[in-house]
């Protein structure tokens, strides 16, 4: 069973620092080209390393969710209808935690970055491998409520999700022109360092001399 350790879904980063890292990744590989790379199809060359940059958007396979069940003491400190000897300390009740298993396509790490409309109180969960992982703990006094709150954790991941794919789309329109535009820039270099070595007047040596 998963723990019930978790942090704060779409909070980490921010969309645009996240497109801003990509456009700088995608620069760092164009200039990393060869000039052997470089005699590809240009237009060809520009989707590879759109596509490479690209993010995905993960989308919840809704249809495959399954959940899972354990019984471990539940701390009710934190919760009001709960009376308690000592409020300051973790006091431990009977109860049973619920891990929502909800599997999906796309890039995990998403689930990290802040969509440009977030909300201010944001689900919680944990991701391992391609599934979201909501786990809660309830107390008897509260399994009553247990689907209602997991009904609106989903939706408000859902909609957080919904959020990033404008952007991912805009993202995509803008890394295939600045591919072609950063190919062009560095076919430019390199015919730029061949005239200049050219014009040094010496023959280009091919082989390094042994040590």
């Amino acid at each position: 069973m998963p723990d019930a350790i978790e942090h704060p879904l779409f909070h980490k980063h921010g969309i645009s620092e996240v497109i801003e890292h990509q456009k700088n990744e995608l620069r760092k590989a164009v200039g990393g080209l060869s000039r052997v790379e470089l005699e590809k199809d240009h237009s060809e060359l520009a989707e590879m390393l759109a596509a490479k940059f690209n993010i995905k958007v993960p989308v919840v396979l809704e249809d495959k969710i399954e959940v899972t069940e354990d019984e471990p003491l539940v701390n009710s400190s934190g919760d009001p209808m709960q009376s308690m000897p000592d409020p300051s300390r973790p006091f431990h009740v009977p109860g049973f935690r619920v891990t929502v298993h909800i599997p999906f396509e796309g890039e995990g790490w998403l689930f990290d970055v802040q969509p440009a409309a977030s909300s201010l109180n944001p689900p919680r969960g944990q991701v391992r491998g391609t599934e979201l992982l909501l786990v809660r703990e309830v107390s008897a006094e509260r399994q009553a409520a247990l689907k209602a709150e997991i009904d609106q954790d989903l939706a408000s991941v859902k909609n957080c999700l919904e959020c990033l794919r404008p952007s991912a789309q805009q993202l995509a329109n803008e890394l295939k022109q600045m591919a072609s535009q950063e190919i062009a820039k560095r076919q430019q270099q390199l015919a730029s360092q061949s005239e200049l070595m050219s014009s040094l007047g010496f023959p280009k040596r091919t082989k390094r001399p042994k040590k």
